[in-house]
């Protein structure tokens, strides 16, 4: 065992010669003032406690039972605190605190004033004090007061501005009979309610109820017409948060407006048993982050043709497949940084106001407990709190961007249960126009609404009332004798202009205007012959609309998406046949064949994506020269297959050229019926 080391007498001195040092230079300086003040006696007191410490530390270094004496001691102290409770420690460290604050208080009140002359008179005079200054107390608290109403009072009204909508039963005028084409969502919904209704059997049960439901889909799809006929289905109170709800300039605002949010929940949901909480464009809440990464863009469209459903929903399957290609191309590493410096620079704005998620999160999962003013003082004298109310509520929220909704805000006990709302099956288009051509004046057959619906690709129920009630309004600004009586043209027109927009007006110069119609020829020929079985042509038109000088739109004949090799040529080959019909009237294209070329390129570089080149078996992720030059090879054989097939047809384009210059526009089923009756004569 090491002993303490022997220290030579200098440093056993020096602080007890250091002390007496100053004291004798002090006493020097002024002999008949020093040893009169108190600093003279601390001096004394210091030289007595240095020679009593060094006295006792060289009685230790001299005896080697100093180190069991001190284990001694520390053991002693040790077994003295456990006799004594470790409340009644906490107490006695807390009173002496409380003491010592008091002392200190009542010493800087002392000097401060003359009222009292030492600490303790100043504690004990400090509640006679403390009534004789009530007035001006009074008086900065009143300030304070008003101040602080005047504070929150502003900041109230900023969280009243643009927060929610709270709809009673009754007031809402949409039933599930109103949603037209969701058969299958409205069913989903339906459970919904009866769940609501009886979630005290489920509880009973052993289960519980899901606090929410996703609806997600394309806009117009009838999301807010589901959650206002769930709130009429149940006879329960409705509050619709918008999607800036939470969004506020100053800081503090947004997680007030949460809290609001919830209070409102549980009052109404006390009052009528039940509440609806609907909150539209729900990723502006839950996206924590300005983009996904390995988002990649839609394909591009051919510039003639309408992209129908099957064609958007073939671009994105492909686009979901082509992914893994960009994540490991240069392209993708660029926007995983991109992304990453996006995030460091803006952190989580893109939402709303920082940290509004966290607290929503943090509401919705606390709706179960018990708070108040009363649980408070119960927790507080050591009595357990009440038990909370019942509260059911059911939280829609609708987005069209599932992705970016933060997986937090949808995982199971949240909005777990996701239904999608998507746009309608041909049966769902069909009841959808009928409810809607229900109510007003028409004389639209059973066999032109087939039609329409086949041309209206995709379709939202948005859309199809859009269509309705602009045909409506075109019979009253033409001025027709019998107003308001829609027709089979009248909503074919307004189709039109819903899908691909207001039509401009064409080419200027005749010779332009014919360069545009054997254009639109090549592709309204090829369409024909090629794409019959799964598509009909809409209209062809040789008017602008958009950026296109002109566009032969197609209908595909049903809802499916699932193309083959074979078809992904003919869709080249309908591409291609512009380029061609110019080569073969013009001996040379123009300009108006961009749009086509790069359509035409990007399904081929898909079709060696997907290991459709004729020497490839698997799939080529490839972007370089090799995918290039297989793509290439394919649009050649199919450019010279094209070629062939035009020149046999040269008459076919040259009469549907001729018919769009004189018309302008010209329906799909006068173009069939024209080239039908050309096939047959020869």
């Amino acid at each position: 065992m090491k002993l303490r080391t022997e220290q030579i007498t200098f440093e056993r001195l020096k602080r007890t010669l250091l002390l007496a040092g100053f004291a004798g230079l002090m006493e020097w300086s002024s002999p008949e003032v020093f040893f009169g003040t108190w600093l003279s006696k601390v001096i004394v007191v210091l030289i007595a406690l240095e020679v009593t410490l060094q006295y006792w530390l060289a009685r230790q270094e001299s005896s080697y039972g100093a180190v069991l004496s001190q284990r001694t001691l520390a053991v002693r102290w040790k077994r003295f605190r456990q006799r004594i409770p470790a409340d009644l420690r906490y107490r006695l460290r807390r009173m002496s605190m409380v003491l010592a604050m008091l002392l200190i208080y009542g010493q800087l009140l002392s000097l401060s004033t003359d009222a009292c002359a030492s600490a303790v008179s100043c504690v004990l005079r400090t509640p006679q004090m403390a009534i004789e200054m009530l007035p001006f107390f009074l008086y900065i608290a009143f300030t304070l007061m008003m101040s602080m109403i005047q504070l929150v009072g502003m900041f109230y009204m900023m969280t009243k501005v643009g927060f929610v909508k709270i709809m009673m039963p009754g007031s809402m005028d949409v039933e599930f009979s109103d949603i037209y084409g969701q058969d299958s969502a409205v069913e989903k919904m339906m459970e919904q309610v009866n769940l609501l209704n009886s979630d005290q059997q489920v509880k009973r049960a052993g289960g519980f109820m899901p606090k929410g439901v996703l609806l997600w889909g394309p806009p117009g799809t009838g999301k807010t017409m589901l959650a206002k006929a769930v709130a009429n289905a149940s006879t329960k109170p409705v509050i619709i948060v918008p999607p800036g709800g939470f969004a506020s300039t100053f800081v503090g605002i947004n997680f007030l407006k949460v809290f609001m949010l919830f209070r409102l929940v549980r009052k109404y949901s006390r009052r009528y048993k039940g509440v609806i909480v609907f909150m539209d464009e729900i990723d502006s809440l839950g996206n924590r982050g300005p983009g996904i990464e390995g988002e990649l863009s839609p394909a591009p469209e051919f510039g003639c043709l309408f992209d129908s459903r099957a064609q958007a929903r073939y671009d994105e399957s492909l686009r979901v497949a082509s992914a893994p290609a960009l994540a490991s191309s240069p392209a993708g590493w660029a926007i995983r940084k991109i992304n990453r410096w996006t995030n460091h620079m803006l952190g989580n704005f893109s939402g709303s106001n920082p940290g509004t998620l966290e607290a929503f999160l943090a509401g919705l999962d606390g709706m179960d407990e018990s708070r108040g003013l009363v649980n408070r003082i119960l927790v507080s004298l050591g009595f357990p709190p009440l038990e909370p109310p019942v509260i059911r509520s059911l939280w829609l929220g609708a987005t069209n961007m599932p992705a970016a909704v933060d997986k937090a805000l949808v995982r199971p006990g949240r909005l777990s249960r996701k239904i999608h709302v998507d746009y309608f099956k041909h049966d769902g288009k069909v009841a959808t126009y009928n409810g809607y051509l229900g109510k007003v004046k028409h004389n639209v057959t059973p066999e032109q609404l087939q039609r329409l619906v086949r041309n209206h690709q995709p379709a939202t129920g948005a859309e199809v009332q859009a269509v309705v009630n602009e045909a409506v309004l075109a019979t009253f600004r033409d001025g027709d004798a019998e107003s308001g009586l829609v027709t089979y043209e009248g909503l074919q027109a307004q189709l039109r202009t819903e899908k691909i927009g207001e039509a401009g007006d064409p080419f200027e110069v005749g010779a332009n205007r014919w360069a545009v119609a054997v254009h639109e020829a090549g592709h309204a020929v090829m369409a024909h012959h090629k794409r019959r079985h799964l598509s009909d042509i809409w209209f062809g038109s040789i008017v602008a609309h958009g950026q296109s000088g002109g566009l032969i739109a197609s209908a595909p004949h049903t809802d499916d998406w699932l193309m083959y090799q074979q078809d992904m040529e003919d869709q080249i080959s309908i591409g291609l046949a512009s380029r061609v019909a110019e080569h073969l009237f013009f001996g040379q294209p123009s300009n108006g064949h961009g749009g086509d070329g790069r359509a035409v390129t990007e399904i081929a570089a898909k079709m060696v994506q997907l290991g459709h080149h004729p020497n490839q078996i698997g799939a080529w992720w490839d972007d370089g020269d090799t995918s290039f030059s297989m793509a290439e090879s394919i649009l050649s054989e199919i450019q010279e297959s094209t070629v062939d097939f035009l020149s046999e047809r040269q008459d076919q384009v040259e009469a549907v050229a001729a018919i769009l210059l004189q018309q302008l526009t010209v329906d799909g089923q006068e173009i069939h019926a024209m080239l039908d009756e050309m096939e047959e004569a020869q």
